[in-house]
């Protein structure tokens, strides 16, 4: 998962240049203090006992608007490249929280993200790690933009659909949504 981690095989072995790869590892620790913070703020004590209890969840939930979480991913998608969003989100999704872990799936939920490895490979390892429906449908969407900018990333799909977790299986049925709604789909699809 090298596309994750942000740091190379380099193959230097002495550590002499360790700094140089952690470099966007910091520059995403403060980004991701910055967001979280703004995630706090943004929250409503209502709004998240409803999601709370809407998604069955223990996970600390701050009850922010899908509005607020959307105008925050287009914001950061605006000033943070690829690599560092990939970071951004890696971080987020670590931090827990509900509304951090919403943020991160609609980080990567994009059409068109090129290079594309780091998000694809993000996304594969957060799939067993869906808790919820929420989680699991914004997953799903950036799960959706990315196998359709590589359909040959349809294999992965039998894993998932044979998964204990359900929410993994969920993911299969929405991320494969957009070509069963095809109404003359095209052979390729």
């Amino acid at each position: 998962m090298s596309g994750v981690d942000g740091g190379g095989d380099g193959g230097g072995g002495d550590g002499s240049e360790g700094p140089a790869p952690r470099a966007p590892r910091d520059i995403s620790g403060a980004k991701r203090d910055e967001v979280l913070a703004r995630l706090q703020a943004a929250g409503e004590p209502a709004r998240a006992a409803r999601d709370r209890a809407a998604n069955r969840t223990e996970r600390e939930t701050w009850g922010v608007s899908a509005e607020d979480l959307n105008a925050l991913a287009a914001e950061v998608r605006g000033e943070v490249s690829v690599d560092g969003r990939v970071l951004l989100a890696d971080a987020l999704w670590r931090a827990e929280a509900f509304d951090a872990r919403m943020l991160a799936c609609k980080l990567m939920t994009q059409a068109r993200i090129r290079p594309d490895g780091g998000v694809w490979s993000l996304l594969r390892a957060w799939v067993f790690q869906f808790d919820c429906r929420a989680i699991a449908d914004a997953g799903a969407a950036a799960l959706s933009r990315r196998l359709a900018a590589e359909p040959a990333r349809l294999d992965v799909l039998d894993e998932w659909a044979g998964a204990a977790n359900v929410w993994a299986r969920r993911s299969v049925f929405v991320a494969t949504g957009p070509w069963a709604k095809m109404a003359h789909p095209s052979p390729a699809d």
